[in-house]
């Protein structure tokens, strides 16, 4: 199994994204509800991400107790 949620963009890419919303916000000029659409993006992305590692989280988890 892959660190996928569904059919979303795997934690890497989700992360790529990430950086570029954050590059520009800071970089480029853009109207209050644009700027506020592309943070509402990465918003969601960063709650997918952290899903994405509680999962994994609780994968490796799993595993090391059973390797006990």
């Amino acid at each position: 199994m892959t660190l996928r949620e569904g059919k979303g963009m795997p934690f890497g890419e989700n992360l790529a994204r990430l950086d570029e919303i954050a590059k520009r916000l800071e970089s480029e000029p853009m109207s209050m509800d644009e700027a506020l659409a592309v943070f509402e993006e990465g918003v969601a992305l960063v709650k997918k991400s952290e899903k994405l590692l509680q999962r994994a989280e609780r994968r490796v988890t799993i595993l090391t107790e059973e390797g006990e």
